[in-house]
């Protein structure tokens, strides 16, 4: 211990961090709100604490309270848990509202959750996804979510078709390059982009692509 921390201790003005919330911590907060589904400001709290956990649970060391040694199988079941919650939660407030109109993290905390959703025994995600991209635009449309989080969403709804990207905001590599033909062309992704109000064209991006491939491979071969 430092003299500058002992000095403080016996000052009594030294207090360690509370420890940060755990994903979990967070999906328990979550569940405990019980929001009506047209209890907005509810909601709103509900959907930052959800975003929060599936962001916490995805970050390196996300679940160290429960999986020691980032055991694999482990790390998966934590996964799926945040994940089921959030995704069986969404499904039932769109199933009684549509998309919940919500602003800033609690937006985006919604948009992670179905875009994220993998399969799941008894649910048709890819299905989940197609029917709500729709009103994700619509949310764009009015400002509560970012042109990006769509074209982000039509992109993966199309790659699980096997087509092309319509925006090509997904790394499809052909080994360390970002595969062209993933895209139905550069020149009608920057169309679309500009159509839904991005800033950055495809065009301008195709070097980054390549980086963000080049550094899959590396990864893989690391």
């Amino acid at each position: 211990m430092s003299w500058l921390v002992a000095a403080l201790y016996l000052l009594g003005a030294y207090q360690e961090s509370p420890p940060r919330p755990t994903a979990f911590d967070l999906l328990t907060e979550a569940e405990a709100l019980r929001c009506s589904a047209s209890d907005d400001a509810c909601l709103t709290r509900e959907f930052e604490l959800r975003g929060r956990a599936d962001q916490n649970i995805r970050r390196p060391g996300g679940a160290r309270f429960t999986c020691p040694d980032e055991q694999d199988v482990c790390l998966s079941a934590a996964w799926r848990r945040i994940d089921h919650s959030n995704l069986s939660r969404l499904i039932a407030i769109v199933n009684e509202r549509g998309w919940p109109a919500l602003n800033g993290e609690a937006a985006m905390g919604a948009w992670y959750i179905a875009q994220h959703a993998d399969p799941t025994p008894g649910t048709d995600t890819a299905a989940f996804r197609e029917r709500v991209a729709p009103m994700v635009l619509a949310e764009v449309q009015a400002g509560r979510l970012a042109p990006d989080t769509y074209a982000r969403m039509a992109d993966r709804n199309a790659l699980s078709r096997n087509d092309a990207q319509p925006f090509g905001t997904l790394a499809k590599c052909d080994g360390a390059r970002f595969d062209r033909t993933s895209v139905t062309s550069v020149e009608d992704a920057d169309t679309r982009r500009r159509e839904v109000g991005m800033d950055i064209l495809l065009s301008e991006s195709l070097s980054y692509m390549d980086e963000l491939c080049a550094a899959q491979v590396a990864k893989a071969g690391g």
